[in-house]
């Protein structure tokens, strides 16, 4: 249902000569490069539940191949390698968690934000640290190449800590074998409930976002920008997060939403 109402949104849409969009016109198909390297995760972002693959950024992505006339077709990639398989042409668009950065920016073409969200750190509840200072010395387990590490390299003498898997950003914490991670509010909103002893600590100053990632300069890129739009325009978009995370997490988005930006990095 919501995929058939957000490809009437953008029905129709014109025609571009450009290499992109004919290409996948051409084919019939709309190549998403995604990770879903971890079999146990909990996230509602991209998934494969029971009934085929699921998840915010699928349902905007085969939403959108809709009104191209194509299918949405998944290729799974270890996320260290989705941007370099964007770069050599096997995917049309990367939709795997990828917060919006200026380094991927000047790289690759960036969309607009379809989820704003904070950085929240995850800590058992025994933990009495309310900054990184505080944490100083500690074990934080982490993802290599994401925003999550460059997080924890904030804490002073912290030993960081490698998983390929979101669950064992929190397992890892919940048994001892490390100290605390960082993650994004939704991962840490899905995941959160799951394990008893584990709190979120607090949230990093400002928002950040995730966007899809396409080749620099493509084509598809304003007419996906038109596509995120008219869904928070239709209040469609709206609808979607909330059948996945609720009223609290809907709360949580909107507040993202509003918050300020992080300061630029110097």
């Amino acid at each position: 249902m919501f995929i058939l109402a957000f490809a009437a949104l953008l029905a129709g849409g014109p025609a571009s000569a450009a290499s992109d969009l004919a290409k996948v016109r051409a084919s019939g198909k709309l190549t998403i490069l995604t990770d879903l390297s971890d079999p146990n995760d909990l996230s509602k972002l991209f998934f494969r539940g029971a009934s085929g693959y699921d998840g915010i950024e699928y349902v905007i992505l085969q939403s959108f191949a809709k009104t191209l006339g194509a299918k949405a077709e998944v290729s799974i990639v270890p996320f260290s390698e989705v941007f370099d398989a964007l770069g050599k042409g096997r995917g049309d668009v990367v939709g795997a968690d990828i917060t919006a950065t200026p380094e991927r920016a000047s790289r690759f073409d960036l969309s607009d934000s379809y989820f704003p969200f904070v950085q929240m750190v995850v800590t058992r509840t025994s933990e009495k640290a309310r900054s990184f200072e505080d944490l100083a010395g500690k074990n934080a387990i982490t993802q290599k190449g994401t925003t999550w590490e460059t997080a924890c390299r904030r804490v002073p003498r912290a030993r960081l800590l490698y998983t390929d898997h979101q669950r064992d950003l929190f397992g890892r914490v919940a048994d001892g074998s490390a100290d605390f991670a960082v993650v994004d509010s939704p991962i840490a909103l899905t995941y959160i409930e799951h394990y008893p002893n584990l709190k979120l600590a607090w949230s990093l100053p400002g928002k950040e976002d995730l966007a899809f990632a396409l080749r620099k300069g493509s084509d598809l890129t304003p007419l996906l920008n038109a596509h995120i739009r008219k869904l928070k325009s239709s209040g469609a978009y709206y609808a979607l997060l909330g059948r996945f995370y609720g009223q609290k997490g809907l709360s949580i988005i909107r507040a993202s939403e509003s918050a300020p930006a992080p300061p630029a990095k110097r």
